[in-house]
């Protein structure tokens, strides 16, 4: 993951999608894994 610079200056909406990290330091493959929680609420 990385941090995304926005390089819109007039931009009059913008979508977030709530996510968070799931870290499995047992996994070999994918220890990190980025879960989306489309259907949460948000104050955004």
């Amino acid at each position: 993951m990385e941090t995304v610079i926005s390089d819109c200056q007039n931009c009059s909406e913008n979508y977030y999608i709530p996510h968070h990290a799931v870290f499995w330091p047992e996994s070999i493959s994918t220890p990190l894994r980025v879960v989306f929680d489309v259907s949460a609420k948000c104050a955004n």
